[in-house]
Protein backbone atom coordinates (compact mmCIF):
# COMPACT_ATOMS: atom_id res chain seq x y z
CA UNK A 1 0.00 0.00 0.00
CA UNK A 2 1.32 3.29 -1.14
CA UNK A 3 3.00 5.35 1.83
CA UNK A 4 0.44 8.27 1.09
CA UNK A 5 -2.53 6.00 1.11
CA UNK A 6 -1.23 4.44 4.57
CA UNK A 7 -1.15 8.29 5.69
CA UNK A 8 -4.51 8.96 4.74
CA UNK A 9 -6.04 5.96 6.31
CA UNK A 10 -4.44 6.59 9.79
CA UNK A 11 -5.74 10.22 9.69
CA UNK A 12 -9.44 9.28 9.10
CA UNK A 13 -9.16 6.50 11.55
CA UNK A 14 -7.58 9.12 14.12
CA UNK A 15 -10.38 11.71 13.93
CA UNK A 16 -13.07 8.90 14.38
CA UNK A 17 -11.14 7.45 17.49
CA UNK A 18 -11.02 11.63 18.71
CA UNK A 19 -7.00 11.34 18.85
CA UNK A 20 -5.72 14.63 17.59
CA UNK A 21 -5.70 16.94 20.77
CA UNK A 22 -4.99 20.73 20.39
CA UNK A 23 -4.58 23.15 23.59
CA UNK A 24 -4.88 26.57 22.66
CA UNK A 25 -4.03 29.30 24.93
CA UNK A 26 -4.95 33.16 24.07
CA UNK A 27 -2.95 36.09 25.47
CA UNK A 28 -6.59 38.65 25.57
CA UNK A 29 -9.33 38.92 23.70
CA UNK A 30 -9.68 41.28 20.93
CA UNK A 31 -10.75 41.41 16.77
CA UNK A 32 -7.39 40.55 15.22
CA UNK A 33 -6.49 37.59 17.86
CA UNK A 34 -10.18 35.87 17.75
CA UNK A 35 -9.79 36.26 13.75
CA UNK A 36 -6.75 34.26 14.41
CA UNK A 37 -8.19 30.97 16.10
CA UNK A 38 -11.33 30.64 14.46
CA UNK A 39 -9.10 30.46 11.11
CA UNK A 40 -6.91 28.12 13.14
CA UNK A 41 -10.25 25.73 14.07
CA UNK A 42 -11.28 26.60 10.35
CA UNK A 43 -8.27 24.94 8.94
CA UNK A 44 -7.91 22.15 11.28
CA UNK A 45 -11.29 20.74 9.98
CA UNK A 46 -9.06 18.98 7.54
CA UNK A 47 -7.51 16.71 10.11
CA UNK A 48 -10.77 15.23 11.32
CA UNK A 49 -11.83 15.17 14.36
CA UNK A 50 -10.07 17.19 16.68
CA UNK A 51 -10.15 17.84 20.46
CA UNK A 52 -9.36 21.34 21.81
CA UNK A 53 -8.40 22.68 25.27
CA UNK A 54 -8.67 26.41 25.09
CA UNK A 55 -8.11 29.00 27.80
CA UNK A 56 -7.51 32.94 27.56
CA UNK A 57 -5.60 34.75 30.07
CA UNK A 58 -7.14 37.82 29.65
CA UNK A 59 -4.31 40.20 29.42
CA UNK A 60 -2.61 38.30 32.86
CA UNK A 61 1.10 37.49 32.39
CA UNK A 62 0.27 35.45 35.18
CA UNK A 63 -2.79 33.46 34.19
CA UNK A 64 -0.56 33.32 30.83
CA UNK A 65 1.88 31.14 32.74
CA UNK A 66 -0.68 29.17 35.00
CA UNK A 67 -2.11 27.75 31.48
CA UNK A 68 1.14 27.28 30.32
CA UNK A 69 1.37 24.66 33.62
CA UNK A 70 -1.59 23.42 32.62
CA UNK A 71 -1.12 22.15 28.98
CA UNK A 72 2.36 20.85 30.16
CA UNK A 73 0.78 18.08 32.65
CA UNK A 74 -2.18 17.62 29.35
CA UNK A 75 0.46 16.97 26.99
CA UNK A 76 -1.89 17.60 23.77
CA UNK A 77 -0.20 16.83 20.87
CA UNK A 78 0.32 20.32 20.16
CA UNK A 79 0.19 23.25 21.87
CA UNK A 80 -0.78 27.04 19.80
CA UNK A 81 0.04 30.29 21.10
CA UNK A 82 -1.98 33.73 20.06
CA UNK A 83 0.04 36.43 20.86
CA UNK A 84 2.99 37.29 22.41
CA UNK A 85 3.07 36.74 25.76
CA UNK A 86 0.89 33.52 25.96
CA UNK A 87 3.91 32.32 23.84
CA UNK A 88 6.68 33.31 25.63
CA UNK A 89 4.70 31.44 28.67
CA UNK A 90 4.66 28.32 26.86
CA UNK A 91 7.92 28.14 25.44
CA UNK A 92 9.37 28.13 29.04
CA UNK A 93 7.54 24.20 29.77
CA UNK A 94 6.37 22.71 26.99
CA UNK A 95 9.09 20.21 26.86
CA UNK A 96 8.78 17.66 23.91
CA UNK A 97 5.55 18.98 23.18
CA UNK A 98 5.22 20.61 19.54
CA UNK A 99 4.49 24.48 20.04
CA UNK A 100 3.03 26.63 17.22
CA UNK A 101 2.60 30.74 17.88
CA UNK A 102 0.58 33.09 15.81
CA UNK A 103 0.15 36.44 15.95
CA UNK A 104 3.83 37.01 17.39
CA UNK A 105 5.87 40.41 15.89
CA UNK A 106 9.39 39.09 16.11
CA UNK A 107 9.46 35.33 17.29
CA UNK A 108 13.31 36.14 17.57
CA UNK A 109 13.36 39.08 20.02
CA UNK A 110 10.49 37.23 21.60
CA UNK A 111 13.13 34.56 22.35
CA UNK A 112 10.80 31.91 20.91
CA UNK A 113 13.25 30.56 17.53
CA UNK A 114 16.90 31.52 17.40
CA UNK A 115 16.26 32.24 14.08
CA UNK A 116 13.80 32.97 11.55
CA UNK A 117 15.01 29.97 9.09
CA UNK A 118 15.56 27.63 12.16
CA UNK A 119 13.02 26.03 14.26
CA UNK A 120 15.44 23.81 16.77
CA UNK A 121 13.59 24.54 19.78
CA UNK A 122 10.26 22.39 18.93
CA UNK A 123 8.92 25.48 17.95
CA UNK A 124 7.59 27.58 14.94
CA UNK A 125 4.19 29.60 13.66
CA UNK A 126 3.34 32.30 12.03
CA UNK A 127 4.53 36.21 12.45
CA UNK A 128 2.45 39.04 11.69
CA UNK A 129 5.10 42.37 11.32
CA UNK A 130 2.77 45.24 11.03
CA UNK A 131 3.44 46.72 7.39
CA UNK A 132 3.56 50.12 9.73
CA UNK A 133 5.97 52.22 6.75
CA UNK A 134 2.61 51.72 4.53
CA UNK A 135 0.45 52.39 7.10
CA UNK A 136 2.58 56.00 7.72
CA UNK A 137 2.32 56.32 4.35
CA UNK A 138 -0.99 56.71 3.98
CA UNK A 139 -1.56 58.77 6.66
CA UNK A 140 0.77 61.13 5.14
CA UNK A 141 -1.30 60.89 1.99
CA UNK A 142 -4.02 61.99 4.45
CA UNK A 143 -1.97 64.55 6.45
CA UNK A 144 0.60 65.79 4.58
CA UNK A 145 0.97 68.34 7.46
CA UNK A 146 2.09 65.27 9.47
CA UNK A 147 4.25 66.38 12.17
CA UNK A 148 3.59 63.86 15.61
CA UNK A 149 2.12 60.73 15.99
CA UNK A 150 1.11 59.03 19.15
CA UNK A 151 0.89 55.76 20.28
CA UNK A 152 -0.04 53.63 23.24
CA UNK A 153 1.37 50.44 24.12
CA UNK A 154 2.66 48.36 27.10
CA UNK A 155 6.41 47.87 27.76
CA UNK A 156 6.06 44.82 29.47
CA UNK A 157 5.06 42.95 26.11
CA UNK A 158 8.08 42.25 23.95
CA UNK A 159 5.52 42.50 20.42
CA UNK A 160 4.72 46.20 21.71
CA UNK A 161 8.27 46.83 22.45
CA UNK A 162 9.82 46.12 19.36
CA UNK A 163 7.09 47.82 17.39
CA UNK A 164 7.52 50.88 18.83
CA UNK A 165 11.09 50.28 18.11
CA UNK A 166 10.56 49.99 14.58
CA UNK A 167 7.68 52.81 14.56
CA UNK A 168 9.77 55.17 15.94
CA UNK A 169 12.51 53.88 13.80
CA UNK A 170 10.46 54.39 10.51
CA UNK A 171 8.83 58.11 11.16
CA UNK A 172 11.96 58.98 11.79
CA UNK A 173 12.75 58.61 8.45
CA UNK A 174 10.27 61.07 7.71
CA UNK A 175 11.32 63.53 9.80
CA UNK A 176 8.01 62.70 11.99
CA UNK A 177 7.93 62.54 16.07
CA UNK A 178 6.55 59.86 17.99
CA UNK A 179 4.83 60.10 21.43
CA UNK A 180 4.62 57.45 23.57
CA UNK A 181 1.81 56.90 26.21
CA UNK A 182 1.90 54.02 28.40
CA UNK A 183 -0.52 51.62 29.08
CA UNK A 184 0.34 48.38 31.65
CA UNK A 185 -3.59 46.98 31.22
CA UNK A 186 -6.44 47.80 29.62
CA UNK A 187 -7.68 50.21 32.42
CA UNK A 188 -5.12 52.53 31.94
CA UNK A 189 -5.75 53.19 28.08
CA UNK A 190 -8.07 55.80 28.51
CA UNK A 191 -5.64 57.88 30.55
CA UNK A 192 -3.14 57.01 27.97
CA UNK A 193 -5.47 58.35 24.91
CA UNK A 194 -6.46 61.95 26.87
CA UNK A 195 -2.64 61.66 27.65
CA UNK A 196 -1.81 62.60 23.86
CA UNK A 197 -5.05 65.05 23.21
CA UNK A 198 -2.94 68.51 22.00
CA UNK A 199 -0.05 66.74 21.70
CA UNK A 200 -0.12 64.65 18.20
CA UNK A 201 -1.95 64.89 15.14
CA UNK A 202 -2.94 61.44 15.04
CA UNK A 203 -3.04 57.82 16.73
CA UNK A 204 -1.47 54.89 15.38
CA UNK A 205 -1.86 51.87 17.30
CA UNK A 206 0.40 48.89 16.39
CA UNK A 207 -0.79 45.18 17.54
CA UNK A 208 -0.23 45.93 21.29
CA UNK A 209 -2.35 43.82 23.10
CA UNK A 210 -3.26 46.06 25.53
CA UNK A 211 -4.35 48.86 23.31
CA UNK A 212 -6.38 47.02 20.45
CA UNK A 213 -8.00 45.35 23.21
CA UNK A 214 -9.63 48.49 24.52
CA UNK A 215 -9.73 50.02 21.15
CA UNK A 216 -13.05 51.18 21.68
CA UNK A 217 -12.13 52.94 24.17
CA UNK A 218 -9.23 54.97 21.98
CA UNK A 219 -11.83 55.54 19.55
CA UNK A 220 -14.35 57.47 21.60
CA UNK A 221 -11.06 59.68 22.60
CA UNK A 222 -10.50 60.13 19.03
CA UNK A 223 -14.05 61.25 18.51
CA UNK A 224 -14.88 63.43 21.65
CA UNK A 225 -11.38 65.52 20.00
CA UNK A 226 -11.45 65.46 16.54
CA UNK A 227 -8.16 63.40 16.62
CA UNK A 228 -7.80 60.93 13.74
CA UNK A 229 -7.08 57.28 14.83
CA UNK A 230 -5.72 54.72 12.97
CA UNK A 231 -4.93 51.12 13.48
CA UNK A 232 -2.34 48.12 12.00
CA UNK A 233 -5.50 45.51 12.34
CA UNK A 234 -8.43 45.39 10.46
CA UNK A 235 -10.86 44.24 13.49
CA UNK A 236 -10.02 47.79 14.82
CA UNK A 237 -10.85 49.51 11.64
CA UNK A 238 -14.37 47.76 12.20
CA UNK A 239 -14.37 48.90 15.68
CA UNK A 240 -13.97 52.45 15.13
CA UNK A 241 -10.45 53.36 13.88
CA UNK A 242 -10.37 55.66 10.38
CA UNK A 243 -8.04 52.90 8.55
CA UNK A 244 -5.90 50.03 8.22
CA UNK A 245 -3.40 48.15 6.26
CA UNK A 246 -2.96 44.95 7.46
CA UNK A 247 -2.82 40.85 7.02
CA UNK A 248 -6.31 39.17 7.18
CA UNK A 249 -5.90 37.50 10.51
CA UNK A 250 -8.44 34.73 9.66
CA UNK A 251 -5.29 33.83 7.22
CA UNK A 252 -3.06 33.95 9.60
CA UNK A 253 -4.89 31.47 11.74
CA UNK A 254 -5.53 29.51 8.84
CA UNK A 255 -1.54 29.42 8.17
CA UNK A 256 -0.90 28.10 11.66
CA UNK A 257 -3.66 25.58 10.82
CA UNK A 258 -1.78 24.17 8.13
CA UNK A 259 1.57 23.87 10.52
CA UNK A 260 -0.51 22.24 13.09
CA UNK A 261 -2.07 19.89 10.67
CA UNK A 262 1.69 18.98 9.42
CA UNK A 263 3.03 18.18 12.72
CA UNK A 264 -0.32 16.30 13.24
CA UNK A 265 0.46 14.21 9.75
CA UNK A 266 4.07 13.60 11.36
CA UNK A 267 6.21 16.27 9.96
CA UNK A 268 8.73 17.24 12.19
CA UNK A 269 8.71 21.46 13.16
CA UNK A 270 11.84 21.62 12.52
CA UNK A 271 11.62 21.17 8.95
CA UNK A 272 8.45 23.94 9.08
CA UNK A 273 9.72 27.34 8.86
CA UNK A 274 8.48 30.58 10.62
CA UNK A 275 5.85 31.63 7.89
CA UNK A 276 4.78 35.46 7.07
CA UNK A 277 1.34 36.56 5.47
CA UNK A 278 1.79 37.79 2.12
CA UNK A 279 -1.35 40.12 1.10
CA UNK A 280 -2.24 43.20 2.21
CA UNK A 281 -5.52 45.01 3.03
CA UNK A 282 -6.57 48.41 2.93
CA UNK A 283 -9.68 49.25 5.07
CA UNK A 284 -11.43 51.97 5.47
CA UNK A 285 -13.91 53.14 8.00
CA UNK A 286 -15.71 56.13 6.36
CA UNK A 287 -18.09 57.02 9.15
CA UNK A 288 -15.32 56.78 12.03
CA UNK A 289 -13.30 59.59 9.46
CA UNK A 290 -16.02 61.77 9.56
CA UNK A 291 -16.92 61.53 13.44
CA UNK A 292 -12.75 62.22 13.69
CA UNK A 293 -13.16 65.32 11.07
CA UNK A 294 -11.03 63.99 8.36
CA UNK A 295 -11.78 63.87 4.93
CA UNK A 296 -10.85 60.96 2.76
CA UNK A 297 -9.68 61.53 -0.88
CA UNK A 298 -11.76 59.38 -3.69
CA UNK A 299 -8.36 58.26 -5.17
CA UNK A 300 -7.83 56.82 -1.21
CA UNK A 301 -11.31 55.14 -1.22
CA UNK A 302 -10.81 53.29 -4.74
CA UNK A 303 -7.56 51.75 -3.39
CA UNK A 304 -9.91 49.86 -0.31
CA UNK A 305 -10.37 46.63 -0.73
CA UNK A 306 -13.39 47.33 1.97
CA UNK A 307 -14.68 50.37 3.06
CA UNK A 308 -16.76 50.50 6.29
CA UNK A 309 -20.09 52.90 5.30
Amino acid sequence: MKKSLLLALGLALAGRAGAHSVAISQIIDHPALNEVRRGLQDELQAVGSVKYELENAQGNIAIAQQIAEKFAGLKPDVIVAIGTPAAQALANGHGDIPLVFSAVTDPVAAKLVDSWERTDKNVTGVVDGVPLAKNIALIKELKPDLKKVGTIYNGGEANAVAAVKELKEALAKENIELVEAAATKTAEVQEAAQALVGKVDVILLTLDNTAVSAVKTIVQTGEENKLPVFASDVGSVKNGAIAAQSFDYREVGREAGRQVAAILRGKPVAEIPVATPKEIRLVINLAAAEKMGLKLPPAVLERAQEVIK
